[in-house]
């Protein structure tokens, strides 16, 4: 008996939490730059750390996408 890939809970919970902390990024991006101007000394460091996320981010979305294209080409 094979397991559907499709209805795997860890794998849709993860797929959630990305989407959760990447809108939670984006709006923090917002956030933070219509409430700090670009000469603060406060916004350069959280810029920095959130393109750091986005960068990590990025890489683990690359991982997801390849596991999805590995699935469905072995599935057909």
């Amino acid at each position: 008996m094979v397991a559907d890939p499709n209805n795997n809970e860890f794998y849709n919970g993860f797929v959630y939490t990305m989407d959760f902390i990447y809108v939670i990024l984006i709006m923090s991006i917002v956030f933070f730059s219509l409430h700090l101007t670009n000469g603060n000394k406060k916004y350069k460091p959280y810029l920095y750390a959130v393109s750091t996320l986005f960068g990590i981010f990025s890489i683990v979305v690359f991982a997801v996408l390849a596991v999805d294209v590995i699935r469905g080409l072995a599935d057909n």
